[in-house]
């Protein structure tokens, strides 16, 4: 009989199947596997020579050719793995969305956010009914509404949960708002972007319509609008468009290859080859681009 390989005390009761070191008790195993950072499994995959093949190792790979089969049946009878095809509604949704000029993206239904979303396309009416979100991060509070028509004002809606005709225990839950004006409140909507590092926001008018409001907009499943006052308003970084990055980059491009004139009087600049033969002159106006500078000369001017 072998003794423990880890206390060397006692005779060995187990065999540990990954690294086959023998031991006594579960104090030893759970010592082994600590110090040789084994997890107890047997690797069903190790190579094992012909000469050492057993009728032990022929049932182990039986076993796991089993396993795998048991495996890809499974997953061949779930329906939510088989099933690809967007349902037809969804289809119609996301159609009318880019027919407002509006982001939206959808996920796969065992996803929370797909489930206990109400946004449809109301066919009777044309009209898409939003479900909308609010976070009151200054109150810690949340309100859902559900199936909004598009062409409610902004405003308005919010005027329901912050104004004089709210539900009492909601005006009390959001008595940091309710003092306040609506136009002091910023109204920010998330942009929901995959590979945006951090959370950015849209600022919305609460003058305009939900369709209005979300055009453009990046947009899972349904919005979630934060209602912030004003003093809170710098933790919002808000999002920066393409076509504004464009034409900032083009704005700077035109100054950097803009060239320097230099201006001088005609009479003056004998030598065009000498730079260093302007006379003085009196300066009226000296501007400083970019730490370059442009010369405007009263008299007449000719161009270097």
């Amino acid at each position: 009989m072998k003794t423990c390989e880890v206390c060397s005390e006692t005779v060995a009761k187990y065999r540990c199947p990954a690294c086959e070191i023998e031991t006594c008790c579960l104090k030893c195993v759970n010592q082994h596997k600590q110090q040789n950072d084994c997890d107890g499994q047997r690797d069903k995959t190790t190579y094992v020579s012909v000469n050492q093949f057993t009728d032990i190792n022929l049932l182990s790979d039986y076993r796991f050719l089993e396993e795998g089969g048991r495996k890809t049946n499974n997953a061949c009878r779930d329906n939510l793995k088989r099933k690809h095809n967007m349902p037809n509604f969804l289809k119609e949704l996301e159609k009318q969305a880019n027919k407002r000029n509006v982001k939206l993206r959808l996920m796969p239904y065992p996803m929370s956010r797909r489930k206990n979303n109400s946004t449809i396309y109301q066919h009777r009416l044309k009209k898409m009914l939003w479900q909308i979100e609010w976070i009151f991060p200054q109150s810690d509070h949340t309100i859902i509404d559900k199936r909004v028509n598009e062409d409610e004002i902004l405003g308005s809606i919010l005027k329901k949960h912050i104004g004089m005709d709210a539900d009492p225990l909601i005006k009390y839950k959001l008595k940091c708002y309710t003092n306040t004006e609506l136009n002091n409140l910023g109204i920010f909507l998330i942009q929901d972007k995959v590979d945006s590092p951090e959370n950015r926001y849209y600022r919305l008018d609460e003058n305009k319509s939900l369709s209005e409001n979300f055009m453009n907009k990046n947009i899972l499943e349904y919005p979630t609008i934060h209602v912030v006052l004003d003093d809170y308003w710098l933790n919002y970084p808000l999002v920066i468009s393409e076509d504004q990055d464009d034409t900032e980059t083009e704005s700077e491009s035109d100054v950097t290859t803009q060239p320097h004139p230099v201006i001088v009087d005609e009479n003056t600049c004998q030598d065009i080859g000498d730079k260093n033969t302007i006379s003085n002159q009196s300066i009226t106006n000296e501007t400083n681009i970019n730490d370059r500078t442009v010369v405007d000369i009263s008299s007449e001017r000719c161009l270097t």
